[in-house]
């Protein structure tokens, strides 16, 4: 059973400084130009330097950012501060209780935000769509619904065997509900829609890696290119026997051949074989259109 755990909002690593000029906020990101903007008051730049080093719980975002203004405003105000500033991925969170680090979590997409409402109050489990797995600097969860990673501390990777171990309500297990939140945990018995109950895991986990949705998709991304030779493009012949087929003439082909729209037309599976074999001159033809080769 854990203690209280906080969720700190700060600023990325590759937010090397954070300058401040009355209102005035000038980020230095690495990879870009300096990035400035005006906070609307400075109860609001208080609030935005905060998120540097290690970060603000929301609440005390809030807090710094109400100042002399009214609550519902400063609200509103954090809620575009944090909007605008996920967008480009310059947010940041981490899992913390008294004792520090539990877990640091990485948005892989410009959409991603913690989830700022309370947990229901069933009891919570590691939902059916994420995984642990071994990361560069130790073992991440992950989630073809989630659009983030978690990169857990040794501390974190102990109370998350807790949180696994039997589905308990958030009230008794603020790990897990720090996890819901994060988009990880599910109630025990979820109650799906249609569209997600025709998902499989692993169906949704390359239907989202694989394409643009992430900061590092899988298929064809080339990961391989410089570090060793690339298989030709035309395959070797292999070793044995070789049957020469005859030599087609495209000028012959042309003349006899229907468009492609008209074969495509009149084209049927048949699941009765001749009894006489494909002649090769046939094959030949057939393979020279197919492959050209």
């Amino acid at each position: 059973m854990s203690g209280r755990i906080d969720l700190l909002y700060r600023f990325e690593k590759d937010v090397g400084s954070v300058k401040r000029d009355g209102q005035r906020i000038t980020l230095d990101v690495t990879g870009w130009k300096p990035l400035s903007f005006t906070a609307a008051t400075t109860a609001h730049a208080d609030a935005i330097q905060a998120l540097g080093g290690e970060g603000v719980t929301l609440g005390r975002f809030e807090q710094l950012a109400t100042g002399a203004g009214a609550p519902a405003e400063a609200r509103k105000a954090t809620s575009y501060y944090v909007e605008r500033l996920s967008r480009p991925r310059l947010l940041t969170w981490d899992l913390a209780d008294e004792s520090g680090r539990l877990a640091c979590v990485t948005s892989l997409s410009g959409s991603y935000r913690p989830n700022e409402n309370s947990p229901p109050t069933q009891p919570l489990s590691l939902c059916r769509f994420a995984f642990l797995r071994n990361g560069p600097a130790g073992v991440v969860i992950e989630s073809g619904l989630t659009r983030a990673r978690v990169s857990l501390e040794p501390r974190g990777m102990a109370l998350l065997s807790q949180s696994l171990a039997q589905p308990r309500p958030a009230s008794q297990d603020a790990f897990a509900a720090m996890l819901w939140r994060l988009g990880f945990f599910d109630v025990a018995s979820p109650q799906e829609d249609d569209s997600r109950k025709t998902w499989e895991f692993h169906d949704l986990l390359m239907h989202e890696s694989s394409r643009f949705n992430r900061d590092a998709p899988n298929g064809g991304t080339y990961r391989f290119k410089g570090k060793f030779p690339a298989p030709p493009a035309v395959k070797p012949t292999p070793a044995g026997a070789r049957i020469e087929l005859p030599p087609v003439d495209p000028g012959a082909v042309r003349e006899s051949s229907d468009p492609l729209d008209a074969v495509q037309q009149r084209r049927q599976s048949i699941r009765s074989y001749a009894e006489a074999a494909i002649a090769l001159p046939t094959l030949g033809e057939f393979l020279w259109r197919v492959g050209r080769t």
